[in-house]
């Protein structure tokens, strides 16, 4: 057993052992280690049902890089009435490729899930249950679903493509920025070359709009959604009121305490040498990451009033479109709020970084999204994760804190 007077973190020693044990097949209980360990006792009660929980989740997915998804084979050329074109994405749920419509000739996104995963019927049902559940919001900031079909034992969903890039790639070109010696604009304006240029070229560009272009000022309702009603969604509700306060606030404080607790200027002149970074990239700046999340606020506010959480709010599952449009996707860890047969209590789902410390007891509601929006936020003010700890275990406990 593992020796609780060493010099590393007690607690985190044993999470270690815990976790190592677990992956071996052994059956260690939480009470076990509590009994052996009476001075840790509370700690290990508190931290471990939720290390077996992940664990327990992980052994039912597909073994993939950075929890993400895999097909377990070659790719498919054809799904149906889609010709495959090439992948953009993928996550715990499944693989995104471009796809042609041949029958419509327009492009869409095509979502499958992994081959294997049809021997796990209630894998599947959640993947089913994904596409009804979106299929059924309509909001000018959430990907619509066009449908879901099946072929060769391959389960697709298939939804609108958003010409756009994820902002945690945008993130990414930020803090690249902010690392640079020279001006932020002028750090975004020639990405690395590489395989992935374009894609870097992309981000590089939304980065530059997010500092420069009043965004709230493109994205006003538009006839994009395929067959859904058109939500006006700032007509005279209190997300107006929140959003002008916020960029009222912005441009009347010449000072502020920024999202790391430095003195940042707001007014658009040149910071202090000992502030942060982040201060060069200016209001506008500011405002499109407030404007940005009283967008994905509203949507969630559509989702909710629908019953329907869902449940993985982060970076890479916001886009920001070409218009400067923010578009919420990936409804495929959503909970139907009354429908609790699939997703049962106890299961621990979504990134661990943006989760709300409720969700590791296994609980959520309509606030658990919204913790996760503002980590996200947090993100793109201070140019650095919410948490940051070396390992699952450690970051468990900053976020049960």
């Amino acid at each position: 057993m593992c020796d609780a007077n060493s010099e590393r973190d007690p607690v985190e020693a044993l999470a270690t052992e815990f976790i190592e044990r677990l992956r071996r097949g052994e059956q260690p209980t939480v009470e076990e280690y509590a009994r052996q360990h009476p001075t840790l006792a509370d700690a290990i009660r508190g931290l471990f049902p939720t290390i077996a929980q992940m664990e327990r989740l992980k052994a039912h997915d597909e073994p993939t890089t950075e929890g993400a998804a895999s097909l377990g084979g070659p790719r498919p050329e054809t799904l149906g009435d889609f010709h495959i074109i090439r992948e953009i994405g993928r996550g715990g749920m499944g693989v995104v490729y471009e796809a042609e419509q041949q029958s419509l000739e327009r492009r869409v996104a095509v979502k499958v899930l992994p081959r294997t995963s049809t021997q796990n019927p209630r894998l599947l049902q959640r993947f089913h249950r994904e596409a009804r559940i979106a299929a059924g919001l309509h909001h000018t900031n959430i990907v619509p679903v066009f449908g879901v079909g099946e072929e060769d034992d391959y389960h697709y969903i298939v939804m609108q493509l958003i010409a756009g890039v994820r902002l945690d790639e945008i993130l990414l070109q930020l803090g690249r920025s902010r690392r640079s010696t020279s001006a932020a604009a002028d750090g975004l304006a020639n990405p690395p070359e590489s395989g992935s240029t374009k894609r870097l070229a992309d981000a590089a560009n939304a980065a530059r709009m997010l500092i420069e272009t009043n965004i709230e000022h493109t994205d006003a309702p538009h006839n994009s959604l395929s067959g859904g009603a058109q939500s006006n969604h700032f007509a005279g509700e209190p997300h107006t009121l929140f959003a002008e306060a916020l960029t009222d606030n912005l441009d009347e404080r010449t000072n502020a305490t920024n999202a790391v607790g430095a003195a940042a200027p707001l007014s658009g002149r040149e910071p202090p040498a000992d502030s942060s970074d982040l201060c060069r990239f200016g209001p506008t700046y500011w405002r499109n990451v407030a404007h940005i999340g009283v967008r994905v606020a509203d949507a969630l506010r559509h989702a909710h009033e629908r019953d329907v959480l869902h449940r993985d709010i982060k970076p890479s599952n916001l886009i920001l479109d070409r218009r400067g449009i923010v578009w919420v996707t990936d409804f495929g860890l959503a909970k139907a709020m009354q429908d609790d047969s699939v997703s049962r209590t106890g299961d621990i789902v979504g990134t661990l970084r943006y989760l709300a410390p409720e969700r590791l007891r296994g609980e959520a509601d309509a606030r658990s999204d919204i913790c996760s929006l503002g980590l996200t936020l947090y993100e793109m003010l201070a140019l650095r994760p919410p948490y940051e700890a070396p390992d699952a275990s450690s970051l468990m406990r900053k976020i049960s804190a």
